[in-house]
């Protein structure tokens, strides 16, 4: 699991914008896909998620990455 840091604390990033979409004239809202944090953190699992934010352009000045949680859980894991 990996967990980020943002300095903003209810930071949303866009993955994938919402869209409309039109099957025989008939329109359709299409959800986007997004980051939420959650009082300046945010944890996932999944594989998309921490490569879109590891790639984000505020990867590094607004948003961190919390590399202790892992190594307190690999320190647990050996003990």
């Amino acid at each position: 699991m990996a967990k980020f840091i943002s300095r903003c604390s209810n930071q949303v990033l866009c993955i994938k914008p919402a869209r409309v979409q039109n099957h025989d004239g008939i329109i359709f809202p299409v959800p986007g896909e997004h980051i939420r944090f959650n009082a300046g953190e945010y944890e996932t699992e999944d594989e998309k998620e921490i490569e879109f934010l590891r790639k984000h352009r505020l990867f590094g000045s607004s948003i961190f990455e919390d590399k202790l949680d892992e190594k307190k859980a690999a320190k647990k894991e050996t003990s």
